[in-house]
């Protein structure tokens, strides 16, 4: 059976029909174990029929890598290893096997499982391990119609390939048999697409999902069956299209790309190792496995009932499609027994609308129903499902190949105008999609004006064109065009709407320009836009007395236009032109326009005449250069003393006095000339200061805020009147309580800060200002009191200590300064301070400080306070409190704990004035221990229970008395070390010893101790675990060991057992091939073979037997023929014309006399027939008696051409007969070899 050739199914299981008594079968090539000797490597590759992974030279060097894989071995099976040579490895469940290689390329692993088992694989991408499970087969599957079972003996599995795996670095079960499998419906399944990973995005490429959501219990009713409308036979027969297609790609991918098969050995110049503790069969391992059995075969039967979901069922449309997807049953036993918390089955919907193209995530849920909308019309989309229940994720079937259904062709664009003259437009417009059928013809409608009702459009064409000229039109006229595509399914939408206009005749003569707006320098003209007559308009002007005639001064669309640049009080000339696409009209009528006049310039040379007083002064100037076009009517003058210009005059006189001015003010004049236009501009403005006088009087000044006992702020403000000079400083005066005068301040400032004021005193204060004239007159005065002051500092306190703890402080109160005295504030100072801090406050003379330190300095010192300030400190002064007993011990802690003593530290507390004298320990009830050392903080607590609850509190003591207890420390001391187990053998080889041992209480792990040869040596640990039994391999045969146990728990490691003496066994010899037949004739032949390995100790013999196999199926019996150190021996005396099977083992002869032989494994049987007498020769077919004999269809294709020689009218039924004949002789050489496996 080729296996190449058959498809790959999603199952993860499947069924052998070997005899149930066969076992796990691996094979695997450059792999050896960690314990196998240098000698046994060497050995070539087994010849016994088994496939084999093939080294591949040429594999990329950056493809060799790390492999591991994992087979699980269940419980009650067996697992039997090959390799390199013939080396078997037999291995009973429940037990792991690791296999590592680190280098090399990628090797099939060949599985051979046993009748009524199944294998399973999960590959972990992450990782990159392999995982094989062997376990006997659910009787449910084969009831699920997974498909036929597999009667080969070799399982290959091909197409392996990451893509498998769902998400990256998650794990699940791979197929390992290829069969067809059978289904309902109309597709198979597949593997994935090589290099294909989901994704996860859940959106649509054309369009949304839609899902209708149907009840668990309910049945279906909107799933198609084959046969029922057109569509399903249209998917069927893409189906089966895309199914040939598939499988010739498959097939032409497994040729093309060698790395798609499963690789799980790897050579590179050196062999793979084989995980020593995984082939050992750890028992550590073994136990775990066997408790994860009950929930590995209940995750295997929900595996294979979510593979089993048959492809889905789609029903199609030309923008949407249905999906149908059956839901497989989960047996009441998985599932959870509250409602409430059990869950469903979800499906992942995956589509794409390429051939090779990516999978996309368009559905996740429990639903039943699928839609999918805004699709493209005669599309073909290719959908997949995949089923999950909770974490558990079956694999995806096979694509369902689907194209929806054509409809009416896209909206088209509108048509483009190509050209238009008075008579015809022509248009032209693009194909829109055809949607899948083929547009016949084009309709395009029109109606005469832009706007109206849709019922209203005319056809005026109908072809599969895409242009078209319409003729006979009205010139000046203005069409709307809409286009509509029609193919064999419909008419498709009307496009946008063009409209185009004809073109017309040329406009004519307009109205002349109307004059809007007048300047001295521009016009404003309008003129009037006839609706689809003009299009643009050329306007010109021509000035008088220039002789250049009329110029262009605008052209364009708008309906105004400003002509600027113009002079002043002139007369111009305006005609207008009209124009559109036809021509243009004739000039209107000209009509003349004049610019208004301007305003005066400014006059000249203002100045002032004669002289200026503090009260007025004299303008003049002359008249202006430019009077605009118009005489100069009067003047105007105009002041400004800095709050805005004021008219003082108006007159034609070019001369004017300004008089009731303020002295020492400076005024800003300006000029003006006035005529009918308006005011003219205004001349540059002279500045002009009146003559200044002494200040006057200042205001009455006041206080700025509050007066003090010894100072106060005066404010006052400048006089309105300074007299026309700035003011250069201010003076201040004090009159006291007996009318003497002091003066305060003299400066520029307005205000002041008075000093050496007595408190509450009445005194009169005022001001006067000073220019650079004079002295102004004093202001009113101000009527001000001081202020209260502050206290003076209060007496020295005094302390009288009453005990360790409180000290009384006492003092006299000081003079107030004028106000109460509100408050006392008393601080003081502690030892581990740097600064007073507050204490108390109040109007009390004395005061009790508590709960103060034993044996502690501190300092007090006080303040009084009115409703002036505070006054200064007084001078502070000392207390001492008394000595008391210790403070409470703290930070107790147990550092050391044993079996019956606990190890105690603290810190030694505050001795509050008095030296410690000694430390009480308690640890229990009237269990007191006393420290007389008084600088030790830790002591050793003796005598103790094991395994006993102890509550540790220490107190320290003084002179004084004892102090408080510290808080209590709970500690356990320890248990004793366990004693040790009971140690026994249970097996013994040449190089391997198993031991089992007693159970201990509470113990944490068990180390086994070997000696080699002599008790005495220094043991070795060879084993540290939990388990009660283990393996010891790499040992010497016929060599003494001697074994002993122990056990650890809390307390610590215990003390070993008594040793063990175990004798190991000896080696026997190795398996030879089987061996060769040479120069076999009627009644002898030669047999040879390969020498054996020699070994340490004795010689090596050979035992041959021979069997006389009478018929293809009758069994064999061996006899001993031969025993000897050779390796060939000559048979004599055989029949002729018989089949004979020989094999060979060696045999090692031990030099001591108390030994016995030991014998290796028989080789596989080599079958050979004796010749019959020959006839004598003929010219034709020469005989050649020399010739050997190596196979068995040599001899009976040479007894055919006899038999067929001499009559040639036998010849098809002969050979016919030798054909049966070989593959009846075939099978008996092919069954009794694998039977000898």
């Amino acid at each position: 059976m080729d296996h190449r050739a058959s498809p790959t199914v999603s199952s993860s299981s499947y069924t052998d029909s070997t005899p149930s008594d066969q076992h796990l079968d691996v094979g695997v090539e450059s792999c050896r174990t960690s314990h196998m000797s240098s000698e046994s490597s060497n050995n070539t590759q087994s010849e016994d029929g088994h496939l084999r992974a093939a080294h591949q030279p040429d594999q990329p060097e950056h493809t060799l890598q790390r492999q591991e894989h994992v087979i699980t071995v269940m419980s009650n099976e067996q697992l039997k290893i090959h390799l390199k040579g013939d080396t078997v490895r037999h291995v009973t469940g429940p037990a792991n096997v690791t296999m590592v290689s680190n280098s090399g390329p990628h090797t099939p692993l060949h599985i051979h499982a046993p009748q009524g088992h199944i294998v399973q694989q999960v590959y972990d991408e992450s990782s990159g391990i392999s995982r094989f499970i062997l376990r006997p087969q659910h009787p449910s599957m084969n009831q699920r119609g997974t498909g036929p079972s597999v009667s080969g003996h070799r399982i290959h599995h091909d197409g392996y390939n990451a893509s498998y795996l769902n998400g990256g670095g998650s794990s699940q079960h791979l197929p390992l048999s290829l069969q067809q499998q059978q289904y309902t419906g109309y597709s198979t399944q597949h593997p994935y697409p090589a290099g294909f990973q989901p994704q996860y995005h859940h959106h649509l490429m054309h369009g949304a999902v839609h899902h209708m959501v149907h009840n668990g219990n309910q049945n279906n009713n909107h799933i198609l069956q084959h046969g029922v409308s057109a569509e399903d036979r249209v998917l069927s027969h893409h189906h089966r299209s895309v199914q040939g297609h598939r499988d010739k790609q498959v097939h032409s991918r497994r040729h093309k790309d060698p790395d798609i098969i499963m690789q799980h050995c790897y050579t590179n110049g050196s062999s793979a190792e084989v995980n020593e503790r995984s082939l050992d069969l750890n028992s550590c391992s073994s136990s775990t496995d066997s408790h994860e059995t009950s929930s590995e075969e209940e995750r295997r039967i929900v595996l294979e009932l979510l593979c089993s979901v048959p492809v889905p069922e789609v029903k199609v449309e030309s923008r949407r499609a249905v999906i149908h997807i059956t839901a497989p049953d989960i047996p009441d036993s998985l599932l959870s027994s509250d409602e409430a918390v059990c869950p469903e089955i979800q499906f992942q919907l995956q589509y794409t609308d390429k051939k090779d193209g990516p999978y996309k995530v368009v559905y996740e849920g429990d639903a039943t129903t699928i839609e999918m909308q805004d699709l493209k019309p005669a599309t073909g989309y290719y959908v997949r499902i995949c089923a999950i229940f909770e974490d558990i994720r079956g694999n995806y079937t096979e694509p369902v190949i689907f194209e929806t259904l054509p409809s009416p062709p896209d909206k088209p664009l509108k048509p483009k105008l190509v050209q238009t003259t008075k008579s015809f437009i022509s248009l032209k417009w693009n194909a829109p999609a055809d949607n899948g059928s083929k547009i016949t013809h084009y309709l395009l409608e029109y109606y005469k004006g832009e706007q109206l009702p849709q019922s209203a459009y005319s056809t005026c064409y109908k072809g599969n064109k895409k242009e078209f000229k319409i003729n006979k039109l009205l010139p000046s006229q203005c069409y709307t065009f809409r286009l509509s595509a029609v193919n064999g399914i419909g008419s498709s939408e009307y496009s946008d709407e063009t409209v185009v206009c004809t073109k017309g005749v040329p406009p004519p003569i307009p109205n002349p320009p109307h004059l809007s707006e007048s300047t001295t320098s521009s016009l404003l003209l309008t003129w009037i836009k006839r609706p689809g007559v003009d299009r643009e308009f050329v306007l010109q002007q021509e000035e008088e007395n220039t002789g250049h005639g009329f110029i262009a001064a605008y052209t364009g669309p708008e309906v105004s236009y400003r002509v600027d640049h113009l002079q002043k009080s002139t007369a111009y000339k305006f005609r207008l032109q009209a124009a559109n696409d036809d021509g243009k009209s004739s000039w209107s009528t000209v009509v003349t326009h004049r610019t208004r006049a301007d305003v005066a310039t400014s006059p000249c040379k203002l100045t002032v005449k004669g002289k200026v007083t503090s009260r007025m002064f004299r303008l003049s100037w002359e008249p202006p250069v430019e009077d605009g076009g118009v005489d100069v009517e009067s003047y105007v003058a105009q002041l400004d003393s800095g709050q805005g210009y004021i008219q003082v005059y108006e007159g034609p006189v070019c001369e004017c006095s300004c008089a009731n001015l303020l002295p020492g003010f400076t005024y800003k004049a300006r000029v003006a000339a006035k005529s009918v236009v308006g005011v003219g501009q205004w001349s540059e403005s002279v500045e002009v200061t009146t003559r200044p006088v002494v200040p006057g009087q200042c205001c009455k000044p006041w206080l700025h805020g509050k007066a003090k006992a010894h100072v106060l702020h005066l404010k006052w403000a400048p006089p309105e009147n300074t007299g026309g000079a700035p003011i250069r400083t201010f003076r201040a005066q004090l009159v006291n309580a007996d009318n003497t005068v002091r003066q305060v301040y003299q400066g520029p400032a307005t205000d002041c800060m008075v000093a050496g004021l007595s408190p509450g005193r009445s005194y009169l204060l005022q001001v006067q200002a000073v220019n650079e004239v004079g002295v102004g007159e004093w202001s009113e005065p101000l009527e001000v009191i001081s202020g209260p002051g502050v206290p003076e500092p209060p007496t020295q306190p005094k302390c009288l200590v009453k005990s360790p703890h409180v000290v009384v402080v006492s003092w006299l109160a000081p003079c107030n300064n004028g106000a109460k005295i509100t408050e006392y504030k008393l601080e003081w100072l502690k030892p581990d301070q740097q600064e007073y801090i507050l204490l108390s406050s109040g109007t009390e003379l004395e005061y009790t400080a508590k709960s103060l330190l034993a044996n502690t300095e501190y300092s007090f010192r006080v303040q009084a306070v009115n409703s002036s300030g505070h006054s200064p400190y007084s001078l502070p002064v000392t207390a001492l409190t008394l000595p008391t007993s210790p403070s409470a011990v703290h930070h107790v802690k147990v550092t050391a704990v044993s079996a019956n003593s606990i190890m105690v530290s603290w810190k030694a507390p505050d001795n509050n004035g008095c030296e410690i004298t000694q430390y009480n320990i308690e640890y229990g009830k009237n269990m007191l221990q006393s420290v007389t050392d008084s600088c030790l903080t830790e002591a050793l607590i003796e005598d103790l229970n094991p395994d006993t609850l102890y509550r540790v509190r220490v107190q320290a003591v003084n002179s004084v008395g004892a102090g408080a207890f510290s808080s209590p420390v709970k500690v356990s001391t320890l248990s004793l070390p366990p004693s040790p187990p009971n140690i026994e053998c249970s097996g013994v080889t040449y190089n391997s010893v198993k031991l089992k041992w007693s159970e201990v209480d509470k113990c944490h792990r068990y180390t086994i101790w070997m000696c080699r040869g002599d008790p005495a040596a220094v043991p070795q640990s060879v084993y540290q675990g939990v388990a009660q039994f283990c393996k010891v391999s790499k040992l010497q045969e016929c060599t003494p060991y001697y074994f002993s146990v122990s056990a650890t728990n809390a307390a610590g490691d215990g003390s070993p057992s008594l040793p063990l003496t175990v004798v190991t066994t000896r080696t026997p010899p190795h398996s030879l091939k089987a061996p060769t037949v040479k120069e076999a004739g009627e009644d002898c032949c030669t047999i040879s073979w390969q020498s054996a390995k020699t070994m340490l100790t004795g010689s090596i013999e050979y035992r041959l037997q021979l069997s006389e196999q009478e018929h293809s199926n009758s069994p064999l019996d061996y006899k001993q023929v031969y025993q000897g150190s050779g390796t060939s021996y000559t048979l004599s005396q055989l029949s002729p014309g018989t089949s004979y099977s020989v094999r060979v083992c060696a045999v090692r002869v031990c030099t001591e006399a108390s030994a016995d032989t030991i014998a290796g494994a028989y080789s596989p049987g080599v079958l050979f027939h004796t010749s019959k007498p020959a006839p004598a020769p003929t010219p034709t077919q020469p005989t050649d008696t020399t010739r050997p004999v190596n196979s068995q269809l040599a001899i009976f294709r040479e007894r055919v051409m006899r038999a067929i020689q001499p009559d040639e009218a036998k010849q098809p039924y002969l050979v016919m007969a030798a054909l049966l004949f070989v593959v009846g002789i075939v099978m008996a050489v092919v069954i009794p070899y694998l039977l000898s496996l």
